[in-house]
């Protein structure tokens, strides 16, 4: 929004007053809930966009929708795939930055389910696609990309070279032009370009054969101890983390290489842009899904001699008019390793488990909208008797709001909490309160204060403000404290149930059997019907989301048993 006050030279004070209103009318707009078509606020264009693809994908239509302004003209009337490739290209430059956040809307894999095969290809195509901007620059720096060629001993015909170049700098954006007459400055620009060679995959960074003849008219001793000082790191930390992405994207039910190829890339951005930027100007990331996928078929002996034969091009998975030269395919191959040692091409197998106390579920969005490891950082640095991992007073807080349904028979813990915490779950409730205990009482009160501040400015109406309705005999007053602000924070959006008391919204939301059924790092949580499931629906929380990262999940969904889809 935008807008200009007309005033006079000595009038500033009438125009900052007028700025301070305007400023806190919007802030107050913001923050109203009883008018929530008023205002939409999104972090960022990318997530503007993907929220427009999302209404799209669940409603089939995003044209009511005012806060999408421009966009609706590409959406009106088309078919949803063709407006979701049309909001794709909306913004090139954040295409990517989009698909990070339709995945963290748990929502990627469906669009890319109502893709053609075409339009997948052509989303891909835009990513990984190069433009020159600079055709003037491209011929005065073709002769330190032709030096980088030699340095590495990479064979290229004259058409590669020229594409790769293309690459390069699309890649750089604005390259800059080295001093000519300086012999450091054009080592400095030679390794650049072996920079961007090796991080696409085009030469074998373990091994790389410098050229024992090349040009003098830059420094080679600078130039080696570069190459011998980045090639290992280089090699080492950009295959760790494609292979983590390329793990995350075969847990998810694509067979397709190019969905797998964005799903992969998706992830990659979302845990480092640097290295997806880099990637994604190179096959490298394709070929190795493309291959994952045809690996997924054979057993674990059988994929480790099929690669090897690959690297050497041959055997089944080498295609004979491939355009991949030695060194690429043993990229290609070491990612392949990588993701094979990792287990990351199996994919992790079902598993189910019944649970009395499923439905405390529910109130992971509670610590996931709070942010409890920010509110846990921001106390710690004063009191180290807290600990370091949020997974302890998660637990603490989520036996007080299962209560009784916490608790199998003989005491033992219900299986909720190892399935939700993972390594970080606690043995049983003892271990919990034990551990609780050796945390001072004031850090704890500390703790209390700081979800206390995170939490007032944004809740006006809370189901209920006294830590009594919580009390739980097991833990100090301070965790029942944090469990009644965080549970009213959290029920104030149940419209018509907000100021409904606790106890009565455990019991008749929360506190319920339900199975864990868990795929990959996908946990579904399936709960019996109750008539508050209508509330839940509308406020949101029973919603596919995303948890926080210090929980072992990507995507944690909910669904109601014999409930039509």
């Amino acid at each position: 929004m935008s807008g200009r006050l007309t005033t006079g030279p000595d009038e500033k004070e009438v125009a900052s007053a007028w700025a301070h209103l305007l400023a806190e009318g919007i802030l107050q707009a913001a923050d109203r809930r009883d008018e929530p078509d008023d205002i939409r606020v999104f972090s960022g264009r990318a997530e503007w966009i993907a929220a427009c693809a999302c209404d799209l994908l669940a409603r089939g239509t995003a044209a009511s929708a005012w806060w999408y302004g421009p966009m609706l003209s590409l959406v009106e009337r088309k078919p949803i795939a063709s407006a979701i490739v049309k909001l794709l290209e909306y913004d090139p430059a954040q295409s990517l930055a989009v698909l990070v956040a339709i995945d963290r809307r748990a929502a990627l894999t469906r669009l890319l389910d109502l893709l053609s095969a075409g339009d997948r290809a052509k989303i891909l195509s835009s990513l990984v696609g190069s433009i020159d901007r600079s055709p003037g620059i491209r011929d005065r720096l073709r002769p330190i990309f032709t030096a980088a060629l030699d340095v590495l001993n990479i064979d290229r015909v004259p058409a590669c070279a020229e594409a790769l170049l293309g690459e390069w700098m699309a890649y750089c954006g604005a390259v800059r032009e080295p001093d000519w007459q300086d012999r450091s400055d054009l080592a400095d620009a030679v390794l650049a370009a072996c920079r961007f060679l090796m991080s696409g995959g085009h030469c074998d960074l373990t091994d790389i054969a410098i050229r024992a003849t090349l040009p003098s008219w830059f420094d080679h001793e600078r130039l080696r101890n570069g190459l011998a000082a980045d090639g290992n790191a280089i090699e080492a930390a950009m295959h760790d983390k494609a292979a983590n992405a390329l793990k995350s994207a075969l847990a998810e039910p694509v067979n397709d290489p190019d969905g797998l190829t964005l799903i992969a890339l998706s992830r990659l951005a979302a845990a480092d842009p640097d290295t997806a930027n880099e990637l994604r100007r190179s096959t490298l990331m394709q070929s190795a899904a493309s291959l994952a996928l045809r690996l997924n078929a054979h057993s674990a002996g059988e994929r480790a001699a099929l690669i090897r034969d690959y690297r050497e091009g041959k055997g089944s998975l080498a295609v004979p008019d491939e355009d991949a030269d030695l060194a690429m395919r043993a990229s290609v191959a070491r990612l392949l390793e990588k993701a094979l040692a990792a287990g990351s091409i199996d994919t992790m197998a079902s598993a189910e488990f019944m649970s009395s106390a499923a439905g405390v579920i529910l109130l992971v969005r509670a610590l996931t909208d709070l942010n409890l490891a920010r509110a846990l950082a921001d106390v710690r640095p004063g009191f180290p008797s807290l600990p370091d991992h949020p997974a302890l007073l998660a637990a603490a807080l989520l036996n007080v709001w299962a209560g009784p349904c916490s608790l199998q028979s003989r005491d033992t813990h219900d299986v909720v909490f190892a399935t939700l915490l993972g390594d970080h779950a606690p043995a049983d409730v003892a271990e919990i309160a034990s551990a609780v205990a050796r945390v001072e009482a004031s850090a704890l009160d500390s703790l209390a204060d700081r979800i206390d501040q995170l939490t007032t400015p944004m809740a006006s109406s809370c189901a209920s403000g006294a830590s009594g309705d919580l009390a739980d005999l097991r833990f100090p007053p301070a965790v029942s404290r944090i469990a009644s602000r965080l549970f009213g924070h959290w029920a104030r959006w149940l419209r018509g149930f907000e100021r409904s008391s606790t106890p009565w919204l455990l019991e008749h939301a929360v506190r319920r059997s339900g199975r864990l059924i868990v795929v990959g790092e996908k946990l579904t949580v399936v709960l019996p019907p109750l008539p508050l499931d209508i509330a839940l629906r509308r406020a949101g929380y029973l919603d596919t989301f995303a948890p926080p990262a210090w929980l072992p999940w990507r995507q944690i969904a909910f669904r109601i048993e014999n409930e039509r889809s």
